[in-house]
């Protein structure tokens, strides 16, 4: 059966591993990433990771290439990472227009593996919901809209079975729909998306303000100072609260909720998807959260397109980037990538 070395590059972490055309995780292990080093570093990183999985793997013949997420927004060729702010050049400055599929197969020409392994490049998010659409909970759908919910929000779109990039290949911003026009400043520049409101800092700026505006007694108060850190456990302590029936924590939730359903309405009525699939930290409130998603989806979209869309969590967690980059090698037609 084909196999697929699978990166899953972040800013401090690369999660790597082996995956089989079945969707099986054969390997995955995960280092730190050379990102202080320069582009070129991480794809020598990249290329000698590709080296030590195909030198020890039982069957080399079966892997066909390396598929690569990576945050930031990729060019039409996938090959080029256009804008990536979480990952820095030697100057400290952000990517800006890094040919990094050519950093990986000079790095693998160096290696002796030249023309042994094909690369292909996508956007992280675009990668996890290409996992969650073949493995996970989009199975068997055609139209599907894809987010998830962390420090950013970030999202991707399937439509007629294959992955949309649009144009310019910068389809499935999500987190850059405006919701409320004169709200927080995003950092993107605009005001008001998605983003500012329902990611991690947005959450955690709705909470303190509802605590320090109304002066209501929550449990959340011993957590005061983890909140004001932007501590990454941060969201997890908010849900649980909720989940404890704390008033102020409920709330913040139940807005949360009908930000992000004022957007997938829209989107329902726009392009008429069967599913939307929720995943990364925030999405793991569970209940304190997907029934005011779901009930303002209702609200907000016309009847047909409510009845048809339906609202689940990922199921494959963080393994669902993992699944989706190697799935640019070995399902380039789910990929959107034509044949050459």
């Amino acid at each position: 059966m084909n196999q697929a070395i699978s990166i899953d590059v972040g800013g401090t972490q690369i999660k790597w591993g082996l995956v089989s055309e079945a969707g099986e995780i054969l390997l995955r292990e995960q280092e730190a990433t050379e990102a202080q080093a320069g582009p070129m570093a991480v794809g020598a990183q990249i290329a000698d990771i590709a080296r030590r999985v195909y030198e020890t793997a039982p069957d080399p013949d079966a892997i066909l290439g390396i598929g690569v997420g990576c945050p930031g927004l990729i060019d039409e060729t996938r090959e080029i990472n256009m804008f990536s702010p979480n990952l820095y050049n030697l100057d400290g400055t952000s990517w800006r227009d890094i040919p990094l599929v050519k950093h990986i197969k000079d790095a693998l020409d160096a290696l002796g593996l030249s023309g042994r392994l094909d690369v292909r490049l996508e956007n992280d998010v675009n990668a996890m919901v290409l996992g969650e659409f073949l493995y996970g909970a989009g199975r068997g759908v055609q139209d599907m809209i894809g987010m998830t919910l962390g420090t950013g929000v970030g999202g991707g779109l399937v439509l007629g079975g294959r992955l949309y990039r649009g144009a310019g290949s910068t389809a499935g911003e999500i987190g850059h729909m405006t919701v409320v026009p004169d709200g927080p400043m995003c950092g993107c520049g605009n005001f008001g998306c998605l983003e500012a409101l329902v990611g991690k800092a947005g959450l955690i700026e709705r909470t303190l303000s509802a605590i320090t505006a109304r002066g209501r007694t929550t449990s959340l108060e011993d957590s005061l100072d983890a909140l004001k850190a932007l501590d990454d456990d941060a969201p997890q302590m908010i849900a649980k609260a909720a989940r404890e029936g704390d008033a102020v924590a409920l709330e913040v939730f139940a807005d949360t909720g009908r930000y992000i359903g004022t957007v997938l309405g829209s989107l329902a009525n726009l392009i008429n998807p069967e599913l939307a699939v929720i995943g990364g930290g925030i999405s793991r409130a569970g209940d304190v959260l997907f029934p005011h998603i779901e009930r303002e989806v209702r609200a907000r979209a016309m009847k047909q397109p409510a009845d048809t869309i339906r609202v689940v969590p990922a199921e494959h967690g963080n393994d669902a980037g993992m699944l989706g980059s190697a799935a640019l090698i070995l399902r380039p037609d789910a990929a959107g990538i034509d044949a050459a």
